[in-house]
C-alpha cells in the first residue's frame, strides 16, 4: 500500500503540484501593479563577448542545477536506485554539451551578426 501511495506522489501528485505551484508564483510576479515593476532602459548596451559568454555559462550551470535536484528528487522519491540517477544525470549533462551549448553559440553568433549589419546600416 505505501509503495503504491509513494509511487503515485512520485509520478502525478508531486511533478503536477510543483509545476503548478511555479505557474501560479510567475502569475502572482506578473501581475503586480505597473508601479512596482522595474524600468527597463529603452535600449541596452551590447554586451562584450566575455560578458555574453559568461551570462550563458551561468544560465546553462543553473538551468542544469535545477535539473539535476528536480531529476535527483523525483528519481529518489520514485525508488530508483543511485546508480540510475547517476546515469540520468550524466545523459543530460552530455545532451548539454552536445545540443545547448551548440545552441546558445550559434544564437548569440546569429546576434552579433545582426547587430554589426544593423550598425552599418
Amino acid at each position: 500500500m505505501l509503495a503504491g501511495v509513494r509511487s503515485l506522489f512520485a509520478q502525478d501528485i508531486g511533478p503536477t503540484f510543483f509545476v503548478f505551484a511555479a505557474v501560479v508564483a510567475l502569475l502572482v510576479r506578473a501581475h503586480r501593479p505597473p508601479a512596482d515593476r522595474p524600468r527597463a532602459a529603452a535600449t541596452s548596451p551590447p554586451l562584450s563577448m566575455r560578458q555574453g559568454i559568461r551570462r550563458v555559462v551561468s544560465t546553462i550551470a543553473g538551468g542544469y542545477l535545477v535539473f539535476a535536484v528536480l531529476t535527483a528528487f523525483f528519481y529518489w522519491l520514485g525508488g530508483q536506485s543511485g546508480a540510475f540517477i547517476g546515469q540520468a544525470l550524466l545523459a543530460v549533462l552530455v545532451f548539454t554539451a552536445v545540443v545547448v551549448v551548440p545552441f546558445f553559440a550559434a544564437t548569440m553568433a546569429l546576434d552579433r551578426g545582426g547587430r554589426a549589419r544593423r550598425r552599418r546600416i
